[in-house]
């Protein structure tokens, strides 16, 4: 926009000044308005371009989500299959399946015998629940970010009980640590998991009072928790 231009002879006439000043004032506003108005226009850019930003990162995002959800599924779907089949000789197998609800991530856990699905709580025996717990806390420190390879875990496949079962969860447990390079640190009174540990401490409670003493060998454990059982 020109600027207003007003002849000389005309702004010296008295009764034309206060128009000379509407006109610059108009004038003003006008530049004013202009510049507003460029800089909502620099900003809606701005905002366009960053909502695009955005967009490809949610894109991303997805992406990498579906990605480890893959992933996981499948490393969980693999170990609790390992588990299942290695410790109770069925022909079963572990179904993960990750899906978003809510916008969370939730897992639908099922065990698939005969072409059959059943859910973990459903299955006739509770060591199967057990030994899917720990494939999927495996799994998901595998998935992790890992400072130490140690696991601590409370009575660990503690329902896996009669037969033989015992002694193939604890072997189960030794090959995991052994293939994986966990190191586990169970609190446990099966004794088959304990024949298989490197190193054992034994709390007694006398007295009321709580201490943990010496390390065991495996006749020494097994010693001490016949003395416990014929005690009890």
């Amino acid at each position: 926009m020109k600027s207003l231009a007003i002849p000389s002879a005309f702004s010296r006439h008295s009764k034309a000044k206060p128009v000379l000043e509407r006109a610059l004032r108009a004038q003003a506003r006008m530049e004013w308005a202009k510049n507003v108005l460029r800089e909502v226009e620099e900003r809606r850019t701005n905002i366009e371009s960053e909502l695009r930003a955005v967009a490809a990162a949610k894109d991303i995002l997805s992406e990498s989500v579906r990605t480890v959800m893959t992933e996981a599924t499948l490393r969980v779907n693999e170990l609790g299959t390992l588990a299942l089949r290695s410790v109770m000789e069925e022909d079963s197998s572990l179904l993960v399946e990750l899906t978003e609800r809510r916008g969370r991530i939730e897992a639908d856990v099922f065990i698939e015998k005969d072409g059959n699905l059943v859910r973990p709580m459903e299955a006739s025996a509770g060591g199967e629940v057990d030994l899917i717990a720990l494939a999927l806390q495996v799994s998901f420190w595998a998935l992790g970010r890992k400072t130490r390879p140690v696991m601590v875990l409370d009575e660990p496949l503690k329902y896996l009980k009669g037969g033989d079962l015992p002694t193939k969860g604890a072997e189960f447990m030794e090959r995991l640590s052994k293939d994986l390079g966990i190191q586990f640190i169970i609190v446990s009174h099966v004794q088959e998991q304990l024949s298989k540990a490197h190193l054992i401490k034994v709390r007694k409670r006398p007295d009321g009072t709580s201490f943990v003493e010496g390390s065991h060998d495996e006749k020494q454990v097994q010693t001490s928790i016949r003395g416990r059982h014929d005690s009890g």
